[in-house]
């Protein structure tokens, strides 16, 4: 059986992830070329929040398909 409030909540997780996997890298590159160190710093952590929920947002579509693992 398909848990549909887990899907909404993957889907949820991977929509909030779009914008950092676009910012993150543009921003990188802006601060590049601008040579500011803070900006890449803030750069580094928006591709960092980007992985994370996109790793989320799979796990927890992967979840309402499939059911919870057996340890």
């Amino acid at each position: 059986m398909v848990d549909k409030d887990k899907i909404l909540d993957g889907v949820k997780y991977l929509s909030w992830s779009f914008p950092f996997f676009f910012g993150g890298p543009m921003l990188l590159f802006y601060s590049i070329q601008h040579e500011n160190m803070l900006l890449q710093i803030l750069s580094g952590v928006l591709m960092l929040a980007a992985m994370f929920l996109g790793a989320k947002g799979l796990m927890t579509l992967v979840e309402a398909f499939f059911g919870k693992r057996k340890k």
